[in-house]
């Protein structure tokens, strides 16, 4: 047996649905070739490094399974074609990977998007940015309204003087 996982990126849009119709294509094309699907996950939403076809987010997927070394060239094909034709408009970007027998299966993974808003705005709020952030746009205001008044003053002692 050889093991191999498959990382594919998708448009930020997709719904879960979508994602599962990927899956269980996933699944289908494993199994016809008698290989074992170890793992099938949605990352999340990820802020992309550069855009890739104009869009700077994508949804990450990653699938691991195991295949008899005689037919991995005709699941590797299949996969290939699922992802480049049959879900050329929700796949984005995949590449597969050979992984040793051997090693864990265990990762990090870095939380996404979707799974980060709610802690941020609450970090944001802790640490008194907020409060800062008001006070420099008060600030702010304060000093155009006093540049605003000064050239008033000018603007009404020239009239005064013709």
């Amino acid at each position: 047996m050889v093991r191999y996982e498959t990382l594919f990126l998708t448009i930020p849009e997709l719904t879960q649905d979508e994602f599962q119709a990927i899956e269980s294509a996933f699944d289908k094309a494993i199994r016809d070739a008698k290989g074992i699907q170890l793992s099938c996950e949605r990352w999340g939403k990820y802020k992309l490094a550069y855009p890739v076809q104009r869009k700077d987010y994508g949804i990450y997927g990653l699938v691991r399974f195991e295949v008899d070394e005689a037919v991995r060239k005709d699941l590797l094909d299949t996969i290939r074609s699922l992802l480049s034709i049959k879900f050329n408009d929700k796949v984005m970007r995949f590449m597969t990977a050979k992984l040793d027998i051997n090693a864990s299966l265990a990762y990090h993974r870095p939380e996404s998007l979707e799974e980060t808003p709610g802690r941020e705005a609450e970090t944001f709020l802790k640490t008194g940015k907020v409060d800062r952030l008001l006070s420099k746009t008060r600030e702010s205001a304060e000093a155009a309204s006093s540049e605003q008044g000064q050239a008033d003053e000018r603007f009404s002692e020239d009239e005064d003087s013709e």
